[in-house]
């Protein structure tokens, strides 16, 4: 007991304890969101304040342990993440509601302790360098990921039930809150089980998590995720054509795999909860309708643009998902006309009001807290300081990245650029976060054990 207050242990037993404290803490944000499917109270989502404080203590002891026994590094990423927590603490000092950004709003709980929390999630995570135990903890993760897609098809192809409230509709969101959240989710481990089945492993248990999850990303109906997927599948598929012909093959059947897979269980589900379960389906939320939109906007066919004597609001609301783009430009004029350019709102403050709809000649509003695209959202709640070192921090990464020739550095890579690109129309949730930066903090920590071993020869 003594040698563990004076942080005397043996090295080998903080790193056990380390891939333990990351399994275990992943598994017990998946609870929240079933309670409150089960109890249909939103009080529920306060369980996450309680994960926080358990987990925070051994995060935070690894932390310590690690830097007084000189096992950390104060490398580049690691100075520019500490930057950036400094730069979001002063925003938040000089934001108009410190408290709220200092605990997270009740809804998003995202604020100040969250971001320590994934610091020190990050960090921790670095200290992870051989690659069994990486592949072992993406293995849980995925399994994780399979449990929350089987979740889903309770969520999308079954009436209300004692184990699903279906908040959504025909839309899965498994143990993520939203269907954008899930599909981002989704999204990050469809393609870490795509890429291990095509370049590292040719076991069964990944091209069957790889075909479960892509279901998942296809019943949640997200078209930023869904898309960043084919973004990333075209991306191999180029890669293939160049370096690796002899995975032509492989790609040519993972493609129409895809294509069959989203075939069955986007019309499935439309058809069963619209003919079924008589649900009135909004176009705009399936990856379908959006699809159409855009190939009318390419024919010029605008006539299901709202119109109002307030259009220039509309001007960017086209038809694609919602109205993420009008989001977007409100926050673009409150950042201009507050003058949050510099400091921003504060982390988890930004709340501004926000046209929704017109009905019998009113305006309804609601109170934008996102603005839907995390680049715009750091700038509008942590300024453009926080906005450049954190830019600074993701170019740093995955420059690193690629210079490693690393193949379970790629894998990780592969699956962060995925979490980036999507970024630009979805918003970074506790339900997701946490996973980044502790596959981000895995890579890092590779890539450092590589350099270490090149030293050592």
């Amino acid at each position: 007991m003594i040698d563990i207050l004076k942080l005397n242990i043996d090295k080998k037993y903080i790193d056990r304890f380390t891939i333990f404290i990351v399994y275990i803490s992943m598994l017990f944000m998946i609870i929240p969101r079933y309670f409150i499917e089960v109890t249909g109270s939103n009080m529920a989502e306060n369980i996450f304040n309680g994960i926080y404080l358990v987990f925070f203590i051994p995060y935070l002891y690894i932390f310590i342990y690690n830097i007084k026994n000189k096992y950390h590094k104060n490398s580049i990423d690691f100075i520019l993440l500490t930057l950036y927590l400094i730069i979001v603490l002063i925003s938040m000092i000089f934001s108009n509601n410190p408290f709220n950004s200092f605990l997270g709003s009740t809804s998003r709980h995202d604020g100040y302790l969250t971001l320590i929390m994934y610091y020190l999630i990050y960090v921790d995570s670095k200290n992870i360098t051989d690659k069994n135990d990486v592949m072992k903890i993406i293995k849980i993760f995925i399994i994780y990921a399979i449990i929350s897609t089987l979740y889903s098809f309770i969520q999308v192809y079954l009436p209300v039930n004692m184990f699903s409230a279906k908040y959504f509709g025909h839309m899965g969101y498994g143990f993520q809150a939203n269907p954008n959240f899930f599909g981002t989710y989704t999204l990050l481990f469809t393609s870490l089980s795509l890429f291990i089945s095509l370049f590292i492993s040719d076991s069964k248990f990944y091209k069957v998590s790889t075909i479960i999850i892509f279901t998942g990303l296809v019943m949640a109906e997200s078209s930023g995720p869904f898309f960043t997927f084919l973004l990333l599948f075209i991306g191999v598929i180029i890669y293939v054509l160049i370096k690796r012909k002899d995975l032509i093959k492989k790609v040519i059947i993972w493609l129409l795999l895809f294509i069959g897979l989203y075939v069955i269980i986007n019309y499935s589900l439309i058809y069963v909860n619209q003919k079924i379960y008589n649900l009135n389906i909004d176009e705009h939320y399936t990856i379908s309708g959006d699809i159409r939109s855009i190939i009318d906007i390419k024919k010029n066919n605008t006539q299901n643009v709202v119109q109002t004597e307030h259009s220039e609001l509309y001007d960017s609301f086209n038809n694609i998902s919602s109205s993420r783009f009008m989001v977007s430009d409100d926050v673009i004029d409150y950042i201009k006309r507050d003058n949050h350019i510099w400091l921003g709102s504060g982390i988890d403050n930004l709340n501004i009001y926000h046209l929704g709809s017109i009905t019998d000649g009113k305006f309804n509003f609601w109170i934008i807290d996102k603005a839907h695209n995390i680049y715009l959202n750091m700038i509008a709640e942590t300024g453009i300081f926080g906005f450049v070192i954190y830019i600074s921090w993701m170019i740093v990464i995955v420059v690193k990245g690629i210079k490693s020739k690393n193949k379970y550095v790629y894998l990780l890579l592969f699956g962060l650029i995925g979490y980036n690109i999507q970024g630009i129309f979805n918003i970074n949730v506790i339900y997701v976060m946490p996973y980044y930066y502790i596959l981000t903090g895995m890579m890092m920590g590779l890539i450092e054990g590589d350099r270490h071993e090149t030293r050592k020869h």
